[in-house]
């Protein structure tokens, strides 16, 4: 069995997971209401700059994270593949395309944190342009990113970081709807009946 580093790959991977899921533990700790209102409570000047440290905090950890992920590779759980990379590229290409065309709605500069941001600034549901289609486009186009990723490379490695990203993004839409459904009431509810989560109704 080929190894790639000194661990092996059986234990190398376990790593690669605990990783994984330690880092988007952290980061959803961070984004909870409740962790975040006690740190505002805490350092009342964090108000209005908590989206830009959260971002900040979620760049800086997820560095050994990748590190150990590109030391940590593994053998390829599928021989190399010209259907494969145009399959893996077609859905990595789609997920930009979404993700671009959720920031025609959305403030970049507001989701990254350059402008001062809070909850209540949220004063309506956004619901126009690529939301008409679908209700998590970031979400969604982060979830075709990663499978064209791990299509594109179908390592060990890459198929682990895409399971896992798959269930924290399922985890994040479930946090996300919730947060929502408090915020905007029965008006989050019907257009949630009429609009998908991630995937557009045929002929709409």
């Amino acid at each position: 069995m080929e190894q790639t580093t000194s661990l092996g790959w059986h234990s190398g991977h376990l790593l690669i997971a605990g990783l994984w899921v330690a880092y988007f533990s952290f980061h959803s700790l961070l984004a909870s209401r409740h962790v975040k209102a006690y740190l505002l409570r805490a350092m009342p000047f964090l108000a209005g700059r908590y989206r830009l440290i959260y971002n900040l905090i979620a760049l800086f950890t997820i560095i050994p994270v990748l590190l150990a992920g590109a030391v940590i590779q593994g053998p390829r759980l599928l021989p190399p593949n010209d259907f494969l990379r145009y399959l893996a590229m077609f859905f990595a290409t789609w997920g930009v395309i979404v993700v671009r065309l959720a920031f025609k709605v959305f403030d970049f500069r507001q989701f990254i944190g350059f402008s001062p941001y809070t909850e209540d600034d949220e004063k309506e549901l956004k619901k126009e342009g690529i939301l008409s289609k679908i209700r998590h486009p970031i979400y969604a186009g982060a979830l075709l990113i990663v499978i064209g990723y791990a299509l594109f490379a179908p390592t060990i490695t890459n198929w682990i970081i895409c399971f896992i990203s798959v269930v924290y993004i399922f985890i994040g839409i479930r946090i996300e709807e919730k947060r929502l459904m408090d915020r905007f009431g029965i008006e989050y509810k019907e257009y949630k009946e009429k609009v998908p989560a991630l995937i557009p109704r045929l002929g709409r």
